[in-house]
């Protein structure tokens, strides 16, 4: 058994995020994940708490996949928020009420921060047609 493998705190998180996306992709015939997907809200890896808010929102519950896709787009990486933002994106009208938090996401740096600047300015414009 590999321990140094098992021994990282974030040993389950590629497993995690494997699994939520699973259940992503299943959109509506994920019906019955609902629960596991709330759980993952609270995971410790950010990707997989987007996931799951992507999972959600396909699933209906657009409220508790913005809330939790905003909180994303305060997170200290750029891919975090650029993962966040591109769900926020496939909402459509439904990410309407985070428009703010879109508008406030940008970050100092380079590439994928420049990206995710652009994406700042690029969802809101979209999201008001």
């Amino acid at each position: 058994m590999n321990h140094t493998l098992t021994a990282s705190p974030h040993a389950h998180a590629p497993t995690s995020i494997g699994r939520t996306m699973g259940l992503v992709m299943l959109g509506p015939h994920g019906r019955g994940s609902e629960d596991l997907l709330r759980q993952r809200l609270d995971d410790e890896s950010p990707l997989v708490r987007v996931a799951a808010a992507e999972g959600l929102f396909g699933l209906g519950e657009v409220e508790a996949a913005r809330a939790a896709l905003v909180q994303a787009l305060h997170h200290e990486t750029p891919f975090v928020r650029l993962r966040a933002m591109n769900v926020l994106y496939r909402m459509g009208a439904d990410a309407r009420p985070a428009l703010a938090a879109i508008q406030q996401a940008s970050m100092n740096g380079i590439f994928p921060a420049d990206y995710l600047n652009r994406m700042t300015e690029y969802l809101p414009a979209r999201l008001e047609q």
